[in-house]
């Protein structure tokens, strides 16, 4: 196996197929998003937001990290984990979906304002993270195990569902004139629900199930809480932004912004890309026997970033120019909310915030080194950068409005970036790293 560990074939071969079943499922993505603009007003954006930050702080907590633990358990074992993280994801489904019913109403009544509509939507909700804590382990599995045909087929296949639920879902909206929320709420629920089926069975046809155990189970369990955690606060990292403006701005503003930020997660498929095929590689390549692989990854590591810089140029120029002719030529866009036009130089911001912050992630990775100080270090490190980014954001926000939460977010980008080079030199370039 260390003879194919850094097979060069192998490594384009993968990427080569993530970005061409890849354009297919976020050409289909986007054709989605196109509808979801149309059916949505500014403020039922907003409230989209909302829901989603919401499912996806519960998707986290039910998954318990892993999807993420799955690059850290050897290939041999992944079927028999995957079976016992199965069993591990729906009891904490179950008990956390309680828990939800009970205090749910509660907290709604202590945020108010932005979150009270929530209440009508708590039974989708649940179904929501349920589902997407399942479809979140599957496409970990299917990366670690370096499938990445059936991840495609399976993105693809979610994806075709959501594009035909959102078109039924668009006529009757213009027919009924109801509120455009819930119809994306649950075209987007149903087709996860129903490709999490698909996912099933395309990965138990290819990898017959292991056996069901307590003790695997509670391996699972001690090596996914350092994930869990990280997961969950890098979600309120991600979307401190947004938690920030559903409660000091309105929700005219926080529909803006939240609709530039999907605008960006729609482009995260090009980083996307090379994660999918640089995170099981780079891992395997320090975890081998290969007597040359400190200086094998460190290769890797320098190329991938080498040819992300080159393409973010390149990328960071055409969109710069995008946006001059956008601001020239408003009158041709007149099938976007006004709103929007009016804060494309807050896109640019958004982009050159995320384009920097892409580059951590080669060097991140020394957080899969299995150490229990590096676990430490890793969850210190994310938990100062979420206080940083709510004390940060609101003392910005106060300065410079919207904008100062992107002033914030650049800075702290950028020196997690010098951070993370200097953990990658001093664990992943030294033989003590592996011991």
């Amino acid at each position: 196996m260390d003879s194919q560990i850094f097979n060069k074939s192998t490594f384009l071969k993968n990427l080569k197929t993530y970005a061409g079943g890849g354009v297919v499922a976020k050409f289909l993505s986007v054709l989605v998003f196109m509808f979801i603009v149309k059916i949505l007003t500014v403020e039922e954006f907003s409230q989209l937001a909302i829901y989603l930050i919401v499912v996806d702080l519960l998707t986290v907590i039910a998954s318990f990290g892993l999807a993420s633990t799955m690059l850290r358990i050897e290939f041999l074992d992944k079927k028999t984990i995957l079976i016992n993280s199965i069993v591990l994801l729906i009891s904490s489904s179950f008990i956390l979906s309680l828990f939800f019913l009970i205090f749910f109403p509660s907290l709604i009544d202590i945020m108010g304002g932005n979150y009270t509509f929530l209440i009508q939507y708590k039974f989708i909700i649940i179904l929501a993270f349920i589902v997407k804590s399942l479809m979140a382990l599957f496409r970990g599995f299917l990366v670690s195990v370096e499938e990445p045909k059936i991840y495609i087929k399976l993105m693809i296949f979610m994806e075709l569902l959501f594009f035909i639920a959102i078109i039924i879902s668009t006529l009757i909206h213009f027919r009924t004139e109801n509120n455009g929320l819930i119809f994306v709420v649950m075209s987007q629920t149903l087709s996860i629900f129903l490709a999490t089926i698909y996912g099933f069975f395309l990965i138990y046809k290819t990898f017959p199930a292991g056996n069901i155990s307590i003790n695997v189970i509670k391996t699972i369990i001690s090596k996914s809480w350092a994930y869990m955690l990280k997961n969950l606060i890098g979600v309120m990292q991600m979307e401190a932004s947004k938690i920030i403006l559903s409660i000091v701005a309105t929700s005219t503003i926080l529909g803006v912004y939240s609709f530039y930020s999907l605008v960006v997660n729609k482009m995260s498929f090009f980083v996307g890309m090379f994660d999918k095929v640089y995170v099981p590689k780079i891992k395997n390549l320090y975890t081998s026997q290969d007597t040359n692989k400190i200086k094998h990854a460190d290769l890797l590591v320098k190329k991938v970033t080498m040819i992300y810089a080159c393409l973010s140029l390149l990328a960071m120029l055409s969109i710069a120019l995008i946006f001059i002719f956008i601001s020239n030529n408003k009158s041709l866009f007149t099938f976007l909310n006004q709103e929007y036009l009016d804060y494309l130089d807050l896109f640019f911001l958004i982009i050159l915030s995320w384009v920097i912050g892409n580059f951590r992630s080669f060097f991140d990775v020394w957080q899969y080194m299995d150490k229990k100080t590096l676990n430490i270090r890793l969850l210190g490190s994310h938990f100062v950068i979420l206080l940083l980014l709510y004390f940060g954001g609101l003392w910005f926000y106060s300065y410079f409005d919207m904008f100062g939460l992107i002033y914030n977010q650049l800075l702290i980008t950028i020196c997690y970036l010098i951070f993370s080079v200097y953990q990658y030199k001093k664990y992943c370039m030294s033989e003590g790293s592996d011991q």
